[in-house]
């Protein structure tokens, strides 16, 4: 899984500054999606909506007409929402992920109180392509937020659709830092 210690830095930073969403910037993520889709939007904390939407402008700027590939950049990191947001716990989740195995998390998931947090946090990936599928979203956009932390050799997505998201996420992490 591809996480690198300074993809996950700045996202920490991104998630403590907690960057001010505003609603134009709300306000076009709703327009690119689906009522349903809109539903699991406002789920998300105000900081992943703020991450999502800096790194679908990215992309729209090199993919203007790709209305789904900008779905994928938004709701990438949806399954997020159902895990604990705070970003302390999303550290403490993150090292326990360096010592288990991906099959041991999802076993987590089944489990009770702080075992099932930390297993739904580190398998977001899947847990929001289920959501997303049950949300009837399309299967390139499904298969992106289960992907997103793959190697690209892994992917089953288009290699250079999911170059262009992969970038837009990390320089979406390097403008936050600054």
């Amino acid at each position: 899984m591809r996480r690198s210690a300074l993809h996950l830095s700045l996202r920490f930073l991104e998630t403590v500054r907690k960057p001010k969403l505003h609603e134009v910037d709300d306000s076009w993520a709703h327009s690119k999606l689906s009522p349903s889709e809109i539903d699991l939007w406002t789920n998300m904390s105000s900081s992943d909506r703020h991450h999502c939407i800096s790194v679908a402008k990215n992309v729209e700027k090199i993919l203007p007409n790709e209305q789904v590939v900008i779905q994928a950049a938004l709701l990438h990191d949806i399954g997020k929402s159902e895990a604990s947001s705070s970003a302390l716990f999303r550290v403490f989740a993150t090292i326990i992920s360096f010592f288990i195995s991906q099959k041991l998390a999802h076993n987590w998931m089944n489990s009770r109180a702080l075992g099932r947090q930390v297993g739904q946090y580190l398998c977001y990936p899947s847990v929001g392509a289920e959501l997303l599928k049950l949300a009837g979203s399309d299967p390139f956009v499904c298969a992106w937020a289960n992907e997103h932390h793959f190697e690209q050799r892994n992917w089953t997505v288009d290699r250079y659709l999911g170059r262009i998201l992969e970038a837009a996420d990390e320089q979406t992490n390097w403008k936050s830092r600054l």
